[in-house]
């Protein structure tokens, strides 16, 4: 039987013992995936799909010091990025999809989209062997996985022919980067000897 006197105490045991429920639960939220998939929490922001055989190259500078974000992925060879407002079709610059493969450039594209979207990269355009812009308006380019305070870097490009994603392609000149190009096809066993889908 209670007695009124101790109304108080047990009062005060019952709050006291819901709100160490409640801030466990809280706890427990902010270590786990509580309230989604884990997407919105900061250390997810730039996980970047790559293994252990993923190859981090020498850079070879100069090139733009600025970092874009990769927003829209449109197809095997091509993205969007955009800064400050500006947004820029871009267009990776000596590869190609492989001729007569929907297959894998269906799944290059998948690739690419882990690889790159929503994650911060360097654009680098400066080739004298290429134009500016091409035909389409979109900007020939080597792009990088955010390297502006490393020395080395993945290098998208290279990547996804490491993948056996996409093929080398020099005929508009062998570029800066030509053996790290031919050492990762000859990783992938892709063969050199498929045609390019232009």
């Amino acid at each position: 039987m209670i007695r009124k006197s101790d109304i108080p105490f047990y009062a005060f045991s019952f709050g006291f013992s819901v709100c160490l429920w409640a801030l466990s639960g809280l706890i427990m939220c902010s270590t786990s995936s509580c309230g989604g998939n884990g997407a919105n929490r900061p250390e997810n922001k730039q996980h970047v799909e790559l293994d252990d055989s993923s190859i981090k190259i020498d850079l070879v500078r100069p090139f733009p010091n600025e970092e874009w974000t990769a927003i829209e992925v449109v197809g095997a060879t091509e993205i969007v990025v955009e800064r400050q407002g500006v947004k820029q079709n871009v267009v990776l610059l000596r590869v190609c999809e492989f001729e007569n493969s929907p297959a894998k450039a269906t799944a290059a594209i998948d690739s690419l989209k882990r690889l790159v979207l929503g994650k911060s990269v360097v654009v680098d355009y400066r080739d004298p062997e290429v134009k500016r812009v091409d035909d389409r308006g979109r900007l020939p380019a080597y792009v990088y996985l955010a390297p502006l305070l490393e020395e080395r870097a993945i290098l998208v490009n290279v990547e996804m022919v490491r993948r056996g994603l996409l093929k080398i392609d020099m005929s508009k000149g062998e570029g800066k980067y030509a053996k790290v190009f031919r050492d990762a096809e000859l990783e992938s066993r892709a063969g050199s000897f498929a045609g390019c889908n232009r």
